[in-house]
């Protein structure tokens, strides 16, 4: 095998690999959400005040937007690496990184995007959890 195809089915294995990781990251974010609404309805005769309530669906659509930007990252950079295969197999004169660019920019927006979503989710759960306690 050339050098040149060696690279390409790397680039597709690591395409097949960020599609992979996607359940696991789906799955981490998910079972953060329901640790803390299940401790948050653990007892249903809880009465919350108006900011834990706002509390608590701030750190769920953290949780739940944050997964979604995940799901993106991922489907980016799968694609990106896709791309990368793709203009790796062409013919030097036909090379158009264009494509592969865009999805480096928009993979790199939405890791950043999911990060802060994430922490918005954690620092919500935490001043809940807190307020709770306090």
């Amino acid at each position: 095998m050339s050098n040149n195809q060696e690279q390409i089915s790397i680039y597709h294995q690591n395409a097949k690999n960020a599609g992979n990781r996607l359940s696991t990251y789906v799955t981490n974010a998910c079972m953060g959400a329901v640790a803390v609404f299940f401790l948050a309805l653990v007892d249903n005769n809880q009465a919350y005040s108006l900011t834990e309530k706002a509390l608590l669906i701030i750190a769920l659509l953290g949780f739940v937007f944050a997964t979604l930007a995940r799901f993106l990252e991922l489907h980016f950079d799968a694609r990106r690496f896709y791309q990368l295969a793709v203009q790796t197999g062409n013919h030097p004169a036909d090379v158009e990184w264009d494509l592969y660019e865009i999805f480096k920019k928009r993979r790199m927006r939405a890791l950043w995007i999911s990060y802060s979503l994430f922490a918005i989710g954690i620092t919500a759960s935490v001043v809940f959890l807190i307020a709770r306690v306090w």
